[in-house]
């Protein structure tokens, strides 16, 4: 059984992993899409 102390610190845990997991995967979709991530520098134009 378990502790209230370690359920809250598991859902606590949880909530975080949950959050980075959402962060990399808009990253790694912003950088499949092409498109700048935001707060990062523009991109350079590429010469044609």
């Amino acid at each position: 059984m378990h502790t209230a102390s370690s359920v809250f610190i598991n859902g606590i845990a949880g909530v975080f992993t949950g959050i980075a997991v959402l962060y990399v995967m808009m990253k790694i979709l912003s950088f499949v899409a092409g498109r700048p991530a935001p707060g990062s520098a523009p991109p350079t134009p590429k010469p044609e």
